[in-house]
């Protein structure tokens, strides 16, 4: 479990960046929503997938899948990063943000607070 926990500290924020760095600058959130939304899926049906191979299979069954889908995984990035020198940037991203579309998120964590002191519904 510590590899695994090491492993996720480095890939979350490379593969954010890298994320959002593909992505043009008026679709970023869409990117990094969809991307999210994939780890939730997989969070989300991860126990019950497990739950079956340990049931019905053999506990051991959860290992042997999960080193599958991470070699299918490796063969297949390796061919997709053959085919492609490294992310195609958009032109937009090469840009400064303006100060209004810049927000951070308050101590609350949940509450949005856009620097500029516009309205969401402006900045959208």
């Amino acid at each position: 479990m510590v590899l695994m926990t090491f492993g996720e500290l480095i890939l979350v924020p490379t593969v954010s960046k890298y994320i959002a760095d593909l992505a043009p600058a008026d679709l970023r959130g869409r990117y990094m929503s969809f991307y999210w939304f994939a780890w939730g899926i997989a969070r989300s049906t991860a126990p019950l997938i497990g739950g079956f191979l340990n049931d019905q299979i053999a506990p051991r069954a959860i290992w042997v899948g999960g080193l599958f889908i991470g070699l299918v995984s490796v063969v297949g990035l390796t061919i997709i990063a053959g085919h492609r020198q490294g992310p195609q940037l958009a032109q937009e991203n090469s840009t400064v943000c303006p100060p209004d579309r810049i927000f951070y998120r308050s101590r609350s964590f949940s509450n949005l607070i856009f620097a500029s002191g516009h309205s969401r519904s402006k900045m959208l």
